[in-house]
């Protein structure tokens, strides 16, 4: 803390740059008590990133749904899928993910075009899965989507027709 700013190291030649983590920690938890199902969507999101193996980190998907969350009462699914589809257009019109805290910096900084659009083309691949397991009726083929999307940690097909599963 320097002069009343907060910087954090990093190696190369701006060894300082300006970040203020209580600041980022206000903005995230301002939003959060408005909506608790937001944090779900984030655990989603870094559920599906450690599957699929996506580039973003966790400090982009957490401001991704910060900024774009939409909530549907009783529906995590649709909230994430239309969560994911406001994401994919913010980072296509921005080319970039903005701290909110600090709009001038961009969080995907020295990250190459081509790994941008790799990113927005596994967010629009997550998009597509999810919408197609939303407007799928049977629960058994969801659920195989779902399971597409992140793996193991969702419940399998029979898990569902048995009822281990109290809601999908």
């Amino acid at each position: 803390k320097i002069k009343g700013k907060y910087y954090l190291a990093r190696l190369g030649e701006d060894q300082w740059v300006p970040s203020d983590a209580r600041a980022f920690n206000n903005w995230f938890y301002e939003r959060l008590e408005r909506n608790e199902q937001m944090r779900n969507c984030i655990k989603y999101l870094k559920t599906w990133k450690d599957f699929s193996g996506c580039d973003l980190k966790g400090i982009h998907l957490t401001v991704l749904v910060g900024l774009n969350h939409v909530s549907v009462t009783d529906r995590d699914d649709t909230s994430l899928t239309e969560t994911v589809g406001k994401a994919v257009e913010y980072v296509k019109d921005n080319e970039a993910i903005y701290n909110p805290v600090d709009p001038k910096e961009n969080l995907l900084e020295g990250w190459s075009v081509g790994k941008i659009a790799a990113a927005i083309d596994d967010l629009g691949e997550l998009y597509e899965e999810s919408l197609k397991a939303i407007e799928t009726v049977d629960k058994k083929e969801a659920s195989k989507t779902w399971r597409k999307i992140f793996g193991d940690r969702f419940p399998k097909e029979y898990e569902i027709e048995n009822n281990k599963v109290a809601s999908v």
